[in-house]
């Protein structure tokens, strides 16, 4: 009951909506089928990916709606910070802004590619047209979502970044959530090199994606913690009239 009714105020709507958007987040991506629990293959063999999610259709498709709605609640709670009050003029305020409206595009990004899994299970299910046209479609679809995906690392990287020193900067001594919020630009740094590295320099998108996921996941841990300081009440994460 405490819960829900900390759903619902002013500081742990946004707060609750960041935890539990960002756990929703990384369970689905761990038991999405192809991951690394459930018939795991490697991401960058598009048909026995393709397989992998055909065969369990239905998990699929539950899993993507839910990691849709774990991004919209993250977005929501992120959204809060913009009632954050400070000099307009600020280079802080600048960062904090950007990373907002950053994180609310990425996450816009990985939505679309949600609903490409979620077309490309309807060609393989019913199909578009003869066998050979709904292969090359699947194919298509896979291969736009792994390209949408790349762009979701990329912009990824540089919202944890802006959005971690926005936060960070708003702090006047390093205390626990401060440090996350330092954490959090360090793993958008990790998460940025990786991806240029990885797509500009490396052959093994095996090793680009194992880092990426570390990143992210350290992001994730990053931003409950900062989603507790919300839900708390903690001064320099929520707006002066929540």
């Amino acid at each position: 009951m405490n819960v829900l009714k900390g759903m619902v105020s002013g500081i742990g709507g946004p707060g609750c909506a960041i935890i539990m958007g960002t756990i929703v987040l990384v369970v689905t991506s761990l038991i999405v089928p192809g991951g690394p629990f459930i018939d795991n293959v490697d991401q960058t063999e598009f048909p026995e990916a393709i397989e992998a999610l055909a065969d369990n259709a239905n998990l699929t498709h539950v899993i993507t709606l839910l990691g849709i709605l774990g991004a919209i609640l993250v977005s929501f709670g992120l959204f809060s910070f913009f009632g954050l009050s400070g000099d307009a003029g600020s280079t802080t305020h600048a960062w904090l802004r950007f990373g907002v409206v950053l994180n609310l595009f990425h996450y816009a990004i990985f939505i679309l590619a949600s609903g490409l899994r979620h077309f490309l299970l309807i060609v393989e299910d019913g199909g578009v047209g003869t066998g050979g046209e709904n292969e090359a479609v699947s194919l298509g679809l896979h291969a736009a979502g792994i390209g949408l995906h790349f762009a979701f690392l990329t912009v990824s990287g540089v919202a944890s970044m802006a959005l971690g020193v926005g936060l960070a900067r708003r702090f006047g001594s390093l205390n626990v959530y401060a440090a996350f919020c330092w954490l959090l630009v360090l793993a958008g740094v990790l998460g940025l090199v990786n991806v240029i590295v990885g797509e500009h320099f490396g052959d093994d998108l095996e090793v680009v994606a194992l880092i990426s996921n570390i990143g992210i996941l350290i992001a994730a841990v990053c931003l409950i913690v900062i989603g507790y300081g919300v839900h708390t009440g903690q001064s320099e994460l929520v707006a002066d009239d929540s």
